[in-house]
């Protein structure tokens, strides 16, 4: 009878030892696929906030040579649209911010698309409308627009196929 208890006891440790494995191992599996679906949400969400933001930047340029076109060199700066770019802006920069916690080695290897280095660039294009020699048809706007849609849109893709 106490060989009995004993081979019961040796049974159940060993049956709760490997529960414990498989727990683990369970838990594991789990925490790496809720890891990557807040990345992949993370990205999705701070992707559309750079379309918006950069579709923002272009319609505050529509405006202002709309204005010029209008006003001539001294033109009143269109102050709605520029509110509506900051709101975009902002929000862009929250979603980096949150991809900074769920997937750091994106905003690291991104650097570029930061709102604050973005911003930059099309502050110039947006300066340039000042200019007496300003011509809309000779400007580099789109080009530079476009190129930084592409590289966004590109750097997020790469990023969403790698969780895949």
């Amino acid at each position: 009878m106490l060989i009995t208890n004993e081979i019961f006891s040796v049974l159940g440790l060993i049956v709760s030892v490997c529960t414990l494995c498989v727990a683990q191992q369970a838990l594991g599996t789990w925490r790496n696929q809720f890891k990557h679906q807040e990345q992949h949400r993370s990205l999705l969400n701070a992707e559309e906030c750079f379309k918006k933001y950069c579709a923002s930047e272009e319609k505050l340029r529509v405006e202002c040579i709309k204005m010029r076109s209008k006003q001539g060199v001294d033109f009143i700066f269109p102050i709605g649209d520029a509110d509506l770019r900051n709101i975009k802006q902002r929000e862009y920069q929250r979603s980096l911010d949150e991809l900074v916690i769920t997937y750091p080695k994106f905003v690291r290897k991104n650097v570029s698309l930061a709102p604050d280095e973005l911003s930059k660039l099309y502050i110039e294009t947006i300066r340039e409308i000042h200019s007496d020699t300003f011509n809309p048809c000779n400007s580099n706007f789109y080009n530079m627009h476009e190129y930084n849609l592409k590289r966004g849109v590109a750097a997020f893709h790469k990023y969403r196929a790698k969780l895949s």
